[in-house]
């Protein structure tokens, strides 16, 4: 009985050990407003990408692979996302980079999600050195 206990209790430590270790691994953090230092941080992002709604929400699968994209790239310190709509619009601002050569790459392979995704269905944005760049302007 005492060696199923200790197994139990060594199950359940090495579960929690992954829970945590996928958690500080995430880049992207959710935010919900009402700090003003994050606030400053959004408002002079560097690299950042809208997700929009034409009252349908947003483009889910693009959202994902992008998201995707941002947790494994090597070249995306960090982020944080802020929600503002009802149907799931929100904005993520990538806003620690190794170099601006870095978050450049990582502009244009954002551009080419978008690009491949050729969402109708939502608008997508990126706003990168002061231009931006969504798939509602594709035809």
């Amino acid at each position: 009985m005492k060696v199923i206990y200790t197994y139990l209790i060594a199950a359940t430590l090495l579960c929690f050990s992954a829970q945590l270790s996928l958690a500080e691994t995430r880049k992207i953090s959710r935010y919900s407003g009402g700090n003003a230092q994050i606030d400053a941080i959004l408002n002079a992002c560097p690299l950042e990408i809208t997700f929009g709604s034409y009252a349908m929400g947003v483009d889910h699968e693009l959202k994902s692979a992008i998201i995707s994209f941002i947790e494994t790239s090597a070249l995306v310190a960090q982020g944080i996302e802020r929600s503002y709509g009802k149907e799931g619009e929100s904005k993520i601002c990538l806003n620690a980079f190794k170099s601006k050569a870095n978050a450049a790459k990582t502009a244009l392979q954002i551009k080419e999600l978008i690009d491949a995704g050729h969402s109708k269905r939502a608008p997508t944005s990126i706003t990168f050195d002061g231009l931006t760049y969504s798939n509602s302007s594709l035809k």
